[in-house]
């Protein structure tokens, strides 16, 4: 199929089909980094083009968005069939974290992803702009050429004509928002999931800080906030429910059905600063009480930096002391203060301190134990210090 690409004044080849869903086709363009949604019939209406005419005039930063170029049209001067956009190699961020198809999708490069994730919101929320239906299959890890994660690792928002845009009517010059009545659960924050529709519901900005965190939560563990298990480490399904009652089964004093605990595989909530547990309870728990106090972006973007300076910080100052101690070039004491300091940057000083007071056997299983955290850093590979 041949179209205009209104943005390029030129007419170009679809080749590749991306994907297909109710609202229509999405394929790879002849024209580079251009793809093209051609929108099925029940889509294509006026108020859409509207919409995707006042985007493409308001751009976003690049590479932060697949925000709409202009229009597409199946010649010059006839009538629109669909719009372009920036094509953006990659995987969802549900295929990267529950597929493990995006190699080197791990250590570091999760919590570099969660930061730009935070960052991603937070430019969105600065122009007016609310994302709205926030879905893990909304937002993209970008690769490189050999299919490994892009570091440092960042993602980008993709079905950008469904946010929840500021912009004016045609008609009366009067200001407007278009958008669209969608929401995916376990995305979607409580006070909505007790309407019968999301259809006229003003989304705010408080919305889409819950799906922010909700989002954050899989990336950083590994799987969604609200799911638990029982103890023989079935999965239950149900975590609607949960997320109505706004109890969040990592928070502490959580009140879960007997049987019942948090489903963590990996062990690494334990292991986040306590600044980070902290603000996923806000979220889940406190926000449930009042929207307002949810973190917002800004707030999530400085403390995973933090996380992250701090563990990057830590392979200069512990890995030379670990090897020099290996190789009998460090003393006892010196390398005990070297992992005091690790201990303290991963937020375990209360856990070292206690192995270390106890006898030989466990200083020696705490020794080995920090070097494993310490070695999980410097490889850049899944472990106890974070996902």
């Amino acid at each position: 199929m041949t179209v205009y690409l209104d943005h390029l004044r030129r007419t170009a080849d679809l080749t590749t089909l991306l994907g297909e869903g109710k609202e229509g086709k999405v394929s790879l363009c002849a024209a580079p980094g251009v793809a093209v949604k051609v929108l099925a019939p029940g889509s294509a209406t006026a108020e859409k083009w509207d919409q995707v005419e006042q985007m493409a005039a308001a751009p976003m930063p690049p590479g932060r968005f697949a925000w709409p170029l202009g229009l597409v049209r199946a010649a010059a001067g006839g009538p629109p069939v669909g719009f372009a956009m920036p094509f953006v190699r990659g995987a969802s961020v549900h295929e990267a974290v529950f597929g493990n198809t995006v190699p080197g999708f791990c250590g570091l490069a999760r919590i570099e992803a969660a930061a730009d994730l935070a960052d991603l919101f937070d430019v969105a929320h600065a122009r007016g702009v609310v994302i709205g239906d926030v879905s893990d299959r909304n937002f993209v890890v970008p690769v490189d050429a050999s299919g490994a994660v892009e570091r440092p690792a960042r993602v980008v928002g993709i079905d950008c004509d469904g946010y929840d845009v500021p912009g004016r009517d045609p008609t009366t010059g009067r200001p407007r928002r278009y958008g669209e009545p969608l929401g995916t659960p376990p995305f979607v924050p409580p006070e909505l999931l007790a309407l019968p529709t999301l259809r006229g519901v003003k989304r705010t900005p408080a919305h889409d800080r819950y799906g922010l965190a909700s989002l954050l939560f899989p990336v950083l563990v590994g799987t969604y906030a609200h799911e638990v298990r029982d103890l023989s480490g079935r999965t239950l399904p149900d975590i609607v429910a949960l997320v109505r009652a706004g109890q969040f089964p990592h928070a502490p004093a959580t009140p879960l059905p007997p049987g019942l605990e948090p489903k963590d595989q990996t062990g690494r909530w334990r292991y986040f600063p306590g600044e980070v547990r902290q603000l996923f309870v806000r979220a889940f728990r406190d926000g449930h009480r009042d929207p307002a106090l949810r973190p917002t972006a800004v707030e999530w973007r400085a403390a995973l930096r933090r996380w992250l300076a701090a563990k990057v910080a830590l392979v200069p100052a512990v890995g030379p002391a670990l090897f020099a101690f290996l190789r009998g070039q460090l003393t006892r004491q010196r390398l005990v203060q070297a992992l005091d300091l690790a201990a303290a940057r991963l937020d375990l000083a209360p856990a070292w301190a206690w192995l270390k007071a106890g006898n030989r056997l466990r200083w020696g299983a705490a020794g080995v134990a920090m070097a494993v955290l310490v070695g999980a850093s410097l490889l850049r590979v899944p472990g106890p210090t974070g996902p």
